[in-house]
């Protein structure tokens, strides 16, 4: 089964009906408004049912479900009694334009016929929109069954009290009108109509649509309004694990870049549900997604057409193995990763893995499975979410990585829990409250020994009380009195630095500024001294409140929730959580440079200067501030500031393998006149690599994230939407150095760099075990 990502062609397809127990004689017809079982009604001609219908001359639109596997005797039966097969629908149907004289008797394993009724046809998407008002979606696309031709579109759909919107390039079946109740449900009584649903925007923009062309199996395209079947997991909700294997890459962005992306879009699925993925090491191997760039004809049996994007062949039925969930993309077009203008490989390959899992496409415009190519999207949306999870085992759950705990403190009305993603903590938690002289709430938590900081961005707060609280925390211990600091967002009423000063005292609170989420909170710890701090951006800090308070050597630091109702459970979500002690930073120059570099420390920045000829060819000559970084981890920083001593003056973040000039590094930067840049070199001694990246300059965003060996290279507008530059592997040892580096490109004279927010994080190996709920 095939799913084809394309411009100007289109079928739609939601998502997420369950299966149901199949009865002991049939399989469920599987419809987005229902799935059932029907009773064989295909034992002689049937003339009495079709008598009923003698009123209706001409063609008429029907479901034809066989005993098994749908064969060609059974498709050439149907052409030559008249009747044409028009889609697939699960499990062993299909839907097919007959005459009044059609006789299903006649069609070899023909169990049941019926029709569409009126409701299967209206998606749940549209029924959601008929019930706002104004609409969401001020536009609806009514897809009539494909034997109908563009003026008989017209034609029902004027008939139905409206005219129809012009957008060219649909096919010819498929027609836009303006949302409204009468017109949809006088449209829904007619036999022509096979699916309505919500428009996009994108199809009423006025420019190049890009939609997919459909789901096709041995039987054809897969009906509009009807759901997928089972997964690679068989019935049930199970879990499963999966082979990929590249097979080729585009030229138009690098093969390690590709299949980053491509990786990427696979740990979105998997974060969501229990499927793994193994690199293969065959092409045609079962069970496993090869991937490949090609061009029309590229070896499987089914070519590009010229407006086709990509396609994937669905896991089922198992007879399509080796190909089943195979994903081929068109290098007929330009790709590119995070780049306007190109087609994005992440947002491609998102959508087309939803496919090589199983799910049809979805009626929502706000899904990633819409058949709308919608442009570079972050991630998948609640109802692909909802919808996998149809097809596979929630992976609800994921562990903590190592050193953390999560659990409530103090008594709780409704036990808390944590889930954990890539890229997220959500804490779920009652308990009366934080306050008094104890405490009832959920913590998630790291040890802290020293001096350090705990800095979290509350991505989101559901709030069951004005007073339901989220924030950072450390805390001397685990006991509900203890005493700690809490800089927290509430529900209704802003900011605030709470604290209790020692064991079993009362609790103390400063009011911040009236904020709501998203909000970046802070506490540092020196000494015995704890400040509050909060930012919009994670950048800009500004101070709430600040206490002097004695705690033990080491102390919890992480993330709270208490939801203030003990009968009810708050909800935040928690996205760049770093729990960082206070090491010292370090600077020298690197290599041989004229003028000696130096680093000013400012109130939450970095002020370095420095000459040096360049970081480049098989030695370099910079100024270097750095802390070690053990393992896995990245470097985070903003470059506000680079002096223009020359075009290819530099300043960003580096990881690299030690002070030697010649030292294997990876470096992200930002050059004074000449854009960026992602920069390294493999070996000891060996020539600089070079991939360009936007043209952008100062202020930026810039990113470094080891794992293993394998570096990734990211620049950023706004410190939370990253565009991936480039990776690479680089073999470094365990212990590395992760810091900032600055060359004036010119060994008379010193550039100065300014950078801020910089933040170096460990990634611990994450924890075998899993949590679904806090002890």
């Amino acid at each position: 089964m095939t799913a084809a990502l394309a411009i100007a062609a289109f079928q739609q397809h939601s998502s997420g009906v369950a299966t149901p127990q199949t009865a002991p004689d049939g399989r469920p017809i599987r419809l987005r408004a229902r799935t059932f079982v029907p009773d064989r009604n295909v034992r002689r001609a049937l003339r009495p049912w079709f008598g009923m219908r003698s009123e209706r001359a001409g063609t008429r639109h029907l479901l034809l479900q066989f005993d098994g596997e749908i064969t060609p005797e059974a498709i050439a039966a149907l052409r030559a009694n008249g009747a044409t097969p028009l889609r697939a629908v699960p499990d062993h149907a299909l839907a097919i334009a007959a005459p009044a004289s059609f006789d299903p008797a006649l069609i070899p394993g023909a169990r049941w016929t019926g029709e569409l009724q009126a409701a299967d046809r209206i998606s749940a998407d549209t029924r959601d929109d008929l019930s706002s008002s104004p609409p969401v979606h001020p536009f609806t696309i009514v897809e009539f069954h494909a034997d109908t031709s563009r003026e008989a579109g017209a034609e029902a759909i004027l008939a139905a009290g409206t005219a129809p919107v012009d957008v060219p390039g649909l096919p010819a079946h498929v027609r836009v009108v303006r949302t409204d109740g009468s017109v949809i449900a006088a449209l829904a009584q007619m036999d022509a109509v096979a699916w309505i649903y919500p428009a996009g925007r994108e199809v009423t923009s006025g420019q190049a649509i890009h939609l997919c062309e459909g789901l096709i199996d041995g039987a054809g395209i897969v009906a509009s309004f009807a759901t997928e079947g089972d997964g690679w997991d068989g019935p049930g909700l199970n879990a499963t694990q999966l082979g990929y294997f590249f097979e080729r890459a585009s030229a138009d962005l690098p093969a390690s870049v590709q299949a980053a992306e491509i990786g990427r879009a696979m740990a979105e699925w998997s974060r969501y549900v229990a499927v793994d993925w193994i690199q293969g090491t065959d092409a045609l191997a079962s069970r496993s997604v090869n991937i490949l760039w090609g061009p029309a004809s590229h070896g499987d049996p089914y070519p590009f057409a010229s407006n086709v994007l990509a396609h994937t062949f669905f896991p089922a039925p198992p007879g399509w193995e080796p190909l089943a969930g195979d994903m081929h993309f068109n290098d007929e077009f330009t790709w590119g990763a995070g780049e306007p203008g190109r087609y994005d490989v992440y947002s491609v390959a998102l959508h087309e893995l939803g496919h090589a899992l199983g799910l049809n496409h979805a009626s929502s415009p706000e899904s990633v499975m819409y058949p709308s190519y919608q442009g570079i999207v972050v991630g998948l949306g609640a109802r692909d979410v909802a919808t996998v999870r149809t097809l596979y085992r929630p992976r609800d759950t994921f562990a903590l990585p190592e050193g953390w705990r999560a659990a409530d403190v103090g008594s709780v009305g409704i036990g808390g829990t944590v889930t954990t993603t890539s890229t997220a903590l959500v804490l779920s938690g009652s308990g009366a409250d934080i306050w008094g002289r104890e405490d009832a709430f959920t913590f998630a938590s790291h040890p802290l020994t020293g001096d350090g900081d705990i800095v979290a961005r509350v991505d989101a707060l559901e709030w069951v009380h004005r007073w339901s609280k989220a924030g950072v925390m450390i805390r001397d211990g685990r006991d509900p009195a203890a005493a700690h600091a809490f800089m927290f967002v509430s529900g209704a009423k802003g900011l605030a630095f709470q604290r209790r000063l020692a064991a079993n005292g009362l609790s103390s609170s400063t009011i911040g500024a009236p904020a709501q989420t998203p909000i970046w909170l802070r506490l540092s710890r020196r000494g015995d001294r704890i400040t509050g701090y909060a930012s919009p951006d994670g950048r800009t800090w500004a101070p709430v409140g600040s206490d002097t308070m004695a705690m033990g050597e080491t102390v919890e630091a992480g993330v709270a929730i208490a939801s203030h109702r003990d009968d009810a459970v708050a909800t935040a979500r928690f996205s760049s959580i770093a729990v960082t002690p206070v090491v010292e930073w370090h600077d020298a120059d690197i290599g041989a440079v004229t003028l000696s570099g130096a680093l000013v420390l400012r109130q939450d920045a970095m002020d370095v200067r420095a000459s040096g000829q360049d970081i480049w060819g098989s030695a370099d000559a910079f100024h270097f501030v750095w802390r070690p970084l053990w393992g896995d981890g990245e470097i985070v920083a903003r470059v506000a500031r680079v002096d223009a001593t020359r075009g290819w003056a530099k300043a960003g973040v580096m990881i690299r393998a030690s002070r030697d000039a010649a030292a294997p590094h990876a470096f992200m930067l930002v050059s004074a006149s000449n854009g960026a840049a992602f920069q390294r070199r493999s070996a000891p001694g060996f020539d600089t690599v070079h991939t360009p990246g936007p043209a952008i300059g100062a202020p930026s965003w810039l990113r470094l994230v080891r794992t293993g060996d394998l570096f990734s290279a990211y620049t950023s507008l706004d410190g939370e939407t990253w565009r991936l530059v480039g990776t690479d592997r680089i073999a470094m040892g365990d212990q590395v150095l992760a810091g900032l580096a600055v060359s004036s490109h010119l060994a008379t004279a010193r550039s100065r760099a300014l950078f801020d927010g910089v933040r170096v994080t460990s990634f611990p190996a994450p924890s075998r075990a899993s949590r679904s709920s806090t002890p």
